[in-house]
């Protein structure tokens, strides 16, 4: 790749990784907000965690067609769309609290799942589009390290200034830093449309990647659809369980509600430096599919620790980080190696819909459980139990991989010459050869790398 093209792949990194910044700052807001938010509005367990739940829900629908948008369309579009969503609906939120009308805020949660969703799955399919073929895993790993960034400064943030200006001028600061995200979908706009003009990039603004061939998602392998399984029972337990984590230490620690806010983004803190190294490891060595049992291995005892035991939380909330880490730079690439890239938007959107689908289920079953029994020790139980089956669908990836093979297993990207993505690649740049001369010059040099590697 030449040296203007390298430029602006990292320019384009740079950017992808502030597009949900601010989305993710707010998406925890309830979490951390949980004690005020109910006696604000008065409502139980049950209907708090109906604002999880609708978000979830509104998600895994809007999704699927955020991922038709992505295919059908542009990247770029899709950010645009979808920041301005996530801004609406946050600010509604800040509203519906302000004004004590519960159902303004599920509305504000409604249209923020519908556009947070599908936002992961722009910049997911950004990632693809830029990094196919080399250092995939590390550009997902940065962009997870700094949307976790976003979710620590509001772990550690969020209640002091709750105390400080009060609970709706918090969930409007959030609003603000949506903006903030809006304004990067606008940058990355200019610049993907100019790395497109100037032949740097085969876009997803190109007209290639607008046919979108439906009958190819009845033909996505039994391997995508399990990891999409397996993506629902681990993130629920990460997603699902922190929504109520700081009231859950604050009762089991007697944590204030600061205190519990900063445990809690254990997890998060420690995913920021280590999403990377686990990004970069998993593309130098492979091995995704060991990952993925490692890491329900290890969460099975956290659950144990967390959900049966007094003991100091922080050293369990440090290996649940660095699970998720290692599962989150192994999943989605993987996700991407067995799907057409043509498509990757459409499957990285069926993924997050499963992710929701299963998160959504268990925020309701978590509320009614904590209503019902007035403990979380049954819900502890609850998420435990999703551990165990997520360790056997994992075990179950590592069989059929095999079977077909082991490419999650043994692809490395930046040894691969024939890797699905790069043969993408070259038809790509074939079928573009007639109108572009730079594009001509881009599938030259890449054919010469090849010869050379293969060599």
């Amino acid at each position: 790749m030449k040296f203007c093209s390298c430029h602006i792949r990292y320019l384009v990194l740079g950017l992808n990784c502030l597009l949900v910044f601010g989305s993710y700052y707010a998406f925890d807001l309830p979490s951390t907000l949980e004690r005020p938010i109910k006696k604000t509005l008065d409502i139980n367990n049950t209907r708090y965690g109906l604002i999880y739940s609708v978000y979830a829900w509104s998600n895994c629908v809007m999704v699927l067609f955020g991922g038709v948008i992505i295919d059908k369309f542009s990247s770029r579009l899709g950010a645009i769309i979808f920041t301005t969503g996530c801004l609406i609906g946050q600010a509604l939120l800040s509203i519906g609290v302000g004004v004590l009308k519960f159902p303004v805020v599920l509305t504000g949660r409604i249209i923020f799942g519908c556009s947070l969703g599908p936002l992961t799955v722009v910049q997911s399919a950004i990632s693809a589009i830029y990094f196919a073929g080399k250092d995939l895993s590390f550009a997902f790993a940065s962009t997870l390290t700094v949307s976790r960034i976003g979710s620590v400064i509001n772990f550690y943030f969020s209640p002091w200034l709750e105390k400080s200006i009060g609970l709706v001028h918090t969930l409007e600061f959030g609003a603000v830093l949506c903006c903030f995200s809006f304004l990067i979908a606008l940058l990355f706009f200019m610049t993907d449309k100019n790395a497109e003009k100037k032949g740097h990039v085969i876009s997803s603004g190109s007209k290639k990647s607008r046919k979108v061939d439906f009958r190819k998602i009845k033909g996505f392998p039994p391997l995508y659809w399990l990891l999409s399984l397996i993506c629902g029972l681990f993130y629920l337990n990460i997603f699902a369980l922190l929504a109520v984590l700081p009231d859950y230490l604050e009762g089991r620690n007697g944590y204030n509600s600061v205190e519990a806010g900063r445990v809690s983004g254990t997890v998060y803190l420690v995913s920021i430096p280590f999403t990377l190294i686990a990004g970069k490891l998993v593309d130098k060595y492979g091995h995704r599919v060991l990952c993925f049992i490692a890491t329900f291995i290890i969460m099975i005892p956290f659950n144990c620790l967390i959900g049966f035991t007094k003991i100091n939380p922080i050293p369990e909330l440090v290996f649940a980080g660095i699970c998720y880490s290692l599962f989150a730079s192994s999943l989605w690439p993987s996700v991407c190696l067995v799907v057409d890239q043509e498509i990757v938007g459409t499957a990285l959107a069926i993924t997050s819909s499963a992710q929701m689908v299963l998160i959504g289920i268990s925020n309701i079953v978590v509320g009614v459980i904590k209503d019902r029994t007035h403990s979380y020790k049954n819900v502890m139980v609850f998420f435990l139990c999703t551990q165990i089956v997520g360790l056997f669908v994992a075990i179950g990836i590592y069989i059929l991989d095999k079977k077909t093979g082991s490419k999650l297993e043994k692809y490395v990207p930046k040894n691969a010459p024939d890797s699905p993505e790069n043969n993408e690649k070259v038809k790509l740049l074939k079928s573009s050869t007639d109108s572009s001369s730079s594009n001509s010059n881009d599938l030259e040099d890449y054919l010469e790398e090849t010869t050379e590697s293969q060599n």
